[in-house]
């Protein structure tokens, strides 16, 4: 039984459409009225069995605008700021939007277009004074008053569209907008005349009422009227694709800051694409009757396939463990990483490479040595330029010396010009992007470095292709010393027995470990199944969890007929032991601090000034109770055996310095690389010594 209020509103909705269209006309008199109204309600019927026509299908799409941001402005400075110009004015920005659309067609004429949407704009405010007094002495020049805001908004727009003529549209309705991102730049600037004596008096700089971050008082919902024209074209035979331009004008008619004239509008034009549900294909004809089948044997049933896995778990000592669980522990971990003041160049190149994290002006004003914890020593490496950059901020009586050097060989051979140009863009970097003064860097040309790597080994000319950034201050080229949080898993292994029955013989298998969805371990192979599959686990492994929660594990195996069989998914659970879970529960913890020292040159043994800071550090940091681990390492130039010894000396010579005697040491030389050594900087780093210090941790205080 059809419901009358769901009647009522279909008849609505036909009436609405059979009203609007341009084909329908009514008679005049009383006759042709009764008429009309019998062939009216056919009409309704047919309307509603004619709702498959492409004009009556709905459409959803993506569009993409671009165009101006027509700013209205009357106000001097925004809330919480202060300014000396006259009002700023209206402006023009560039700007964009995009997002997703739903057309909702009402008959052949009308529709509605719902848009949901994604819109950035950038604000330029710029108000010139022609006239100005500095320093108690009236000047000819100019004041730039300047406010720049870049601004994001999301936005829910409802639009009513009519067809003018063929697929064109004309469209008109209301827009909501709320801003969720919001940044300004305010200032007040000298631009003419330039001059170190030219400055205002009250900051003794060449600008004043620098203000910057996010606007006070925003308007953050804001409505909005909008009026536009699109064409629909089909770019398929069926028309299930359709591509549109468009263009709209957006009025806005709430302002921007509260109490504040400022308010905008937009122009855009652009592009959407649209899909509509192709027609339905025709029915298939009727299907022939069978002939009788013959009287066949039996089918063969398919050759037996069934597979299935077990799984153990054995601790360190390889005893078997009877409740399966893996557990993570987390220590808090102080990590020194040393910083290789030396940026390499390309043969014959002095662009600094793309490897090298480059960064704006804007970029520099929020970076923090604090934002490189948990990073390893590499990716570290490659922020250098920066950290010196901020060093060189904080301390602004430090200077500088950027030594640029060559290869000396082939076309790099006593080409000082190329060694000087390698110093000056390092230069440039520090001077144009962490605003250093020239006066504070000084630089000089050489052909090899002081301390040149061996030519003759594979990679040596590399190494001296160089800018070295040196200083008396050993501020700038303190180690990057940060505090970590340390995941540790016992050792343990976990195995598993996988078994497989086939008549035909075994494609392939595989069995794979999962967490949240993504494989951290995967065995597979072809042919035969091993009895047992090991999967060791310890502070070396790469494919350890790293969180709380299940692990998943299933085999699969495939036949030589193509046939395929799936044992059901099983778990193993892991558990976390946090930091805070130690605290609030007093659990006896570990601290676990980390050092590298200052790197060693190439075939260098020796400890020499650089590193004494380090040990100092060090041996300030070791208790009665700590466990002292130190290892020496080399890259991979030169012989092995010599690598050894010179490793072994290194970690000789830091026990040595800091007067330990039961620390554990060793020399690795090249059998373990910390890093890849394809790269000047990997070598660098792995001529190195690191120290390891574990500190039981009493929280009850005994």
């Amino acid at each position: 039984m059809v419901s009358p209020l769901k009647n009522k509103s279909k008849r609505f909705i036909i009436i609405f459409i059979i009203l609007f269209n341009s084909n329908f006309s009514f008679s005049q008199s009383n006759n042709e009225n009764t008429s009309v109204e019998a062939s009216n309600e056919f009409s309704l019927y047919k309307t509603n069995i004619d709702f498959d026509d492409d004009s009556l299908k709905s459409k959803w799409g993506l569009y993409f605008n671009y165009g101006l941001n027509l700013l209205n402005a009357d106000f001097k400075y925004l809330p919480g700021t202060y300014s000396c110009c006259a009002n700023y004015g209206n402006a023009i920005s560039p700007g964009f939007s995009a997002g997703g659309l739903f057309e909702l067609p009402l008959s052949n004429k009308f529709q509605i277009n719902f848009r949901a949407g994604f819109n950035q704009s950038n604000i330029l405010h710029k108000v010139n004074q022609p006239t100005f007094i500095i320093n108690g002495e009236s000047f000819d020049g100019n004041i730039e008053h300047k406010l720049e805001a870049k601004m994001a908004l999301i936005d829910l727009s409802i639009m009513p569209s009519y067809r003018i003529w063929e697929n064109l549209f004309v469209t008109a309705g209301v827009k909501l907008g709320y801003f969720v991102h919001n940044k300004f730049t305010q200032i007040e600037r000298i631009t003419q005349p330039l001059g170190n004596n030219i400055y205002f008096e009250e900051t003794g700089l060449n600008y004043r009422n620098y203000y910057t971050g996010k606007i006070q008082d925003i308007n953050k919902l804001q409505v909005y009227g909008s009026i536009g024209l699109y064409y629909d074209f089909p770019i398929t035979r069926k028309k299930t694709f359709w591509i549109s331009p468009e263009i709209y004008y957006t009025y806005g008619f709430t302002k921007i800051v509260k109490d504040l004239n400022w308010s905008a509008h937009f122009l855009r034009g652009g592009i959407a694409l649209k899909y509509q549900a192709p027609p339905p294909p025709p029915p298939p004809p009727a299907a022939p009757v069978a002939p009788p089948l013959p009287d066949y044997p039996l089918p063969i049933e398919p050759p037996a396939l069934a597979a299935s896995v077990e799984m153990i778990q054995l601790d360190s000592l390889g005893r078997q463990v009877d409740n399966v669980a893996l557990k993570i522990e987390d220590f808090i971990s102080l990590n020194m990483r040393p910083l290789l003041n030396y940026v390499f160049f390309d043969s014959l190149s002095a662009e600094i490479p793309s490897r090298y994290f480059i960064i704006n002006k804007d970029q520099a004003q929020n970076f923090d040595e604090f934002d490189l914890k948990d990073m390893d020593v590499i990716p570290t490496y490659y922020y250098m330029l920066n950290i010196f950059g901020k060093r060189l901020q904080k301390y602004p009586d430090a200077t500088i010396t950027l030594t640029g050097t060559n290869s000396n060989e082939g076309a790099e051979k006593n080409n000082k010009e190329l060694s000087m140009q390698r110093a000056e863009k390092v230069k440039d970097y520090f001077v144009n992007i962490w605003g250093v003064d020239e006066s504070r860097i000084k630089l000089k040309a050489l052909n090899l470095p002081n301390q040149p790597s061996n030519k003759d080994e594979i990679g040596g000319n590399e190494e001296n292709r160089r800018v070295e950034i040196t200083s008396d201050d050993n501020r700038l080229t303190e180690p990057v010393l940060t505090i970590d949080t340390l995941r540790k898993i016992p050792k343990t292994t976990i195995v598993f027995h996988p078994k497989a029955n086939t008549d035909v013989g075994i494609n392939k298998w595989h069995l794979n470990i999962l967490q949240n969805g993504s494989i951290i371990k995967s065995f597979e192979g072809s042919d035969v199944i091993p009895e047992s599959l090991e999967w060791l686990i310890d502070d070396k492994s790469k494919t350890n969890p790293t969180k709380r929660g299940k692990l998943t594990y299933n085999l699969v195996v495939m036949d030589k007929l193509g046939n395929e069989v799936s044992t059901s998914t099983k778990d193993i659970q892991v558990d976390q032991l946090t930091i805070d879970k130690k605290r609030v529960e007093g659990i006896s913890d570990k601290e676990f601090e980390y050092y590298s020292l200052i790197l060693f040159d190439y075939g260098k043994s020796k400890l020499g000034t650089e590193h004494k800071n380090t040990a100092d550090f060090v041996k300030n940091r070791i208790t009665d109770k700590s466990k002292v681990t130190i290892i020496g390492y080399t890259d991979s130039m030169g012989k092995e055996e010599i690598n050894k010894r010179i490793s072994t000396a290194r970690a000789n010579e830091f026990a040595k310095r800091i007067k330990i005697k039961n620390a554990d040491i060793y020399g690795i030389g090249e059998a373990e690389l910390l890093y890849d050594n394809s790269l000047p900087e990997g070598r660098f780093y792995c001529r190195t010594v690191k120290i390891n210090i574990e500190t039981p941790i009493d929280r009850n205080g005994n």
